[in-house]
């Protein structure tokens, strides 16, 4: 898996998210990922987008985009989409 973000403030953030998928599949960063099950990578995931983060007031990814979905889903049924913003 590689990440190219020039963006310095979210370096950090994806460097420790590297490392953590690194260090559940017992390989070192960079490794093959097409050499893992599915599944095993779906767990994986689930289990990093349910650790609160303190770029999202400690909030999990999960949870934050939970809140994009309903912000989203309220704008749309309230007739016009032009208060969703997506980002941080």
């Amino acid at each position: 898996m590689y990440i190219v973000d020039h963006n310095n403030q979210s370096t950090g953030a994806d460097e420790l998210s590297l490392t953590a998928i690194a260090a559940e599949l017992g390989r070192p960063k960079g490794a093959d990922l097409t050499k893992f099950a599915q599944a095993h990578l779906d767990g994986i995931a689930a289990d990093l987008n349910s650790r609160p983060r303190k770029r999202h007031n400690y909030a999990t990814p999960e949870e934050v985009f939970d809140a994009l979905l309903d912000k989203a889903a309220n704008a749309e049924h309230a007739g016009n989409g032009s208060d969703v913003s997506i980002g941080t």
